[in-house]
């Protein structure tokens, strides 16, 4: 039941930024390109669960900056894994490859970056590519 409360959570945000975010969905005249959504999941292995938790409190930073300065980053997520304590699971999705760069060069997730790893044992990113969908604001943009 909770990880459904997170995918109810996550659609709505989707749809919110669907509404207030319309003009940035476009695609870019000059370019020429179909913007298209462009993600990742990424699984984090800390070294125990106390490591976890101060990952979390990590990630919260971020995600105010994310909610407050990134349009293009439609979806950023933190999960548990169900009997893996020390386990997390990130499902970002940005508008392009565009708005993933510009996240990437933030200071809020600089900070991130440089610091996530004395909770970490491990991780493992997976870029996706967005062929079809529902609920992220982009579909019919091929």
């Amino acid at each position: 039941m909770k990880l459904v409360a997170v995918f109810l959570r996550v659609k709505k945000f989707c749809e919110s930024q669907r509404i207030s975010d319309r003009a940035t969905l476009e695609p870019k005249a000059d370019r020429g390109a179909v913007a298209m959504g462009f993600g990742l999941v990424v699984r984090f292995t800390a070294h125990d669960e106390e490591a976890a938790n101060a990952f979390d409190a990590l990630a919260a930073e971020a995600l105010r900056g994310i909610h407050e300065l990134e349009p293009g980053t439609l979806v950023y997520a933190n999960h548990t894994v169900a009997g893996e304590p020390a386990v997390r699971v990130f499902y970002e999705l940005y508008r392009d490859r565009d708005a993933f760069e510009a996240h990437e060069q933030q200071p809020h997730v600089k900070r991130f970056l440089a610091e996530r790893g004395q909770f970490l044992r491990s991780f493992e990113v997976t870029f996706l590519n967005e062929v079809a969908s529902k609920g992220t604001g982009l579909e019919g943009s091929r």
